[in-house]
């Protein structure tokens, strides 16, 4: 309410001294950054959808969910192999299962050989659960280098008019100095968000990695030397 009183003042205060309504943050951002602001929104477009689709990826519960895990180290304290098989393939679309197949199947040539298969499988999943990790963090140092394009342009724009104007008044200058800030402050903006986002998930991963190791170890235990799950 506040802020649409203050616009009407405004409006009547232009119409009788004739002067402009002030401009909002997103017009003076699209009007005053330059084509680098086009650059930016293109990489913060793909960067979210990759944050979006991280997010939802490397959740736990699409993962390593807790109950289905203590399900499969209960079966395998019981050497229950036909109910390991059949919670595999219950939850194939899980990577805990997929893991845990991939150990079953390898059960008879011995622990070591059935542990460091499960470990195998169990980086592939992860890696390819961190698809596109490395350009967010790319875009990260990109979206940086752009931003500081644009105060370089910025800068050329505000000494161009100098130059033609043969002035130094701050009405020729401004538009340059908006286009050098604002670009600046958009640049750093994408990429503080990016570089906070990459490693973030960098973290969730290298966490669900760990969660992994301790679930193979307490499987191969459960399953050859009848360990308490």
């Amino acid at each position: 309410m506040f802020d649409v009183a203050t616009n009407l003042i405004w409006l009547l205060e232009s119409a009788v001294k004739k002067t402009p309504p002030p401009e909002d943050w997103l017009t003076l951002i699209f009007t005053r950054s330059g084509f680098c602001l086009y650059l930016i929104l293109g990489f913060s477009v793909f960067g979210v959808a990759i944050i979006l689709m991280k997010w939802v990826a490397l959740r736990t519960s699409k993962i390593l969910p807790p109950s289905v895990g203590r399900q499969f180290l209960e079966l395998a304290h019981q050497r229950d192999m036909q109910g390991i098989s059949d919670l595999c393939q219950r939850f194939n679309h899980l990577p805990l299962a997929r893991v845990t197949a991939a150990g079953v199947e390898l059960a008879a040539a011995g622990a070591d050989v059935m542990e460091r298969e499960m470990a195998a499988i169990a980086r592939f999943e992860l890696h390819d659960r961190g698809n596109y990790l490395p350009a967010l963090g790319v875009m990260s140092y990109v979206a940086t280098l752009v931003g500081l394009l644009g105060t370089v342009t910025g800068m050329i724009t505000a000494f161009r008019n100098i130059h033609v104007q043969g002035t130094t008044s701050t009405e020729f200058v401004a538009a340059g100095v908006y286009e050098s800030l604002f670009n600046t402050a958009e640049g750093l903006l994408v990429a503080i968000v990016f570089y906070l986002a990459h490693q973030y998930f960098r973290a969730r991963m290298a966490r669900l990695g760990i969660e992994f190791e301790e679930y193979i170890t307490r499987f191969v235990n459960a399953l050859f030397y009848g360990k308490a799950a």
